[in-house]
């Protein structure tokens, strides 16, 4: 499966939201872990497409999405659905 450049460009968007975000208290989730571990995921699996990098950034996606709701306004409906569909689609 191609990789979508806009993917890509979301999580490298998320994280420097992360990176530049005010210092609030720390939340439940850490959700710029959570971005940095699915970019981590989605470039290995671009790199190298196998199904242990695939499995892995299938784990990614699929923890990301879980805890989404607590990284709050950070991630939009219509992104979260992309993810959804990424993940639908991953065939590892």
């Amino acid at each position: 499966m191609k990789i979508k450049m806009s993917s890509i460009a979301f999580f490298f968007a998320v994280i420097l939201m992360f990176s530049c975000s005010k210092s609030d208290p720390a939340p439940a989730v850490d959700c710029a872990a959570l971005s940095k571990k699915i970019t981590d995921a989605l470039l290995a699996y671009a790199a190298s497409p196998t199904t242990t990098t695939c499995t892995a950034y299938a784990a990614a996606l699929k923890e990301f999405i879980d805890k989404a709701n607590s990284c709050g306004a950070v991630i939009s409906p219509a992104d979260l659905a992309d993810l959804k569909t990424d993940l639908a689609a991953l065939q590892c």
